[in-house]
């Protein structure tokens, strides 16, 4: 593949969605500076970043690496698609943030005890883990597209696409971190991203 063809392809779709460097970055889990590094063309996306990238922008890898997805390299004026914008109405507290950061430098102060000790606070922090994994995954949003009121839920079994309190799509990805959800409404594809590790967020797009 070639580098300048790739960093153009890269800069063109991250435009397209009207993002900044540093914005792609947080929503791929990659620093900022990466990024930069692909759309200068001075390093390459390995395998898995290409996954990432295809999914974030719903496009194959091959048209990526090409440059042949016809409709994600129209320029922004071209497009048809608009953002919708979404409030957060549940999750995580920052007291439950708090309480994972307390036992975490627990959990760490065990390093230099006896071993004994450290293997105990390693076995009883996986499970502390585990369990905040599963309460840290509870997300809802909500926003409004021509009287429709949308919601999409992330639960730690499946994420779920809601128009006027009426599920239209449902995702059983497992602590999904990169997941897609669609729907149509008056001839429009409604489509939900929902991106994140432990802190999630969520872009909804109309095309």
């Amino acid at each position: 593949m070639e580098n300048g063809n790739l960093a153009k392809t890269l800069v063109d779709l991250r435009k397209n969605r009207k993002l900044t460097q540093k914005a792609l970055a947080s929503k791929l889990d990659y620093s900022d500076k990466v990024i930069s590094k692909w759309e200068t063309g001075e390093s390459l996306p390995d395998v898995m970043a290409l996954k990432k990238l295809a999914d974030f922008y719903d496009v194959s890898i091959d048209s990526i690496v090409l440059g042949t997805s016809k409709k994600d390299s129209n320029p922004p004026s071209e497009r048809t698609d608009h953002r919708i914008e979404l409030k957060q109405i549940k999750g995580p507290s920052r007291l439950l943030w708090g309480s994972l950061l307390i036992w975490t430098l627990l959990f760490l102060s065990t390093f230099f005890g006896d071993i004994e000790i450290f293997l105990v606070a390693a076995f009883a922090y996986s499970a502390i883990l585990l369990t905040y994994g599963i309460v840290l995954s509870y997300y809802t949003w909500e926003g409004e597209y021509q009287g429709h009121v949308i919601t999409v839920k992330n639960r730690p079994l499946q994420a779920t696409l809601e128009m006027d309190g009426k599920q239209v799509d449902q995702n059983h990805a497992l602590f999904g971190t990169h997941v897609k959800l669609t729907s149509t409404s008056d001839n429009k594809t409604i489509k939900a991203y929902i991106h994140g590790l432990v802190r999630f967020s969520c872009d909804l797009f109309v095309e």
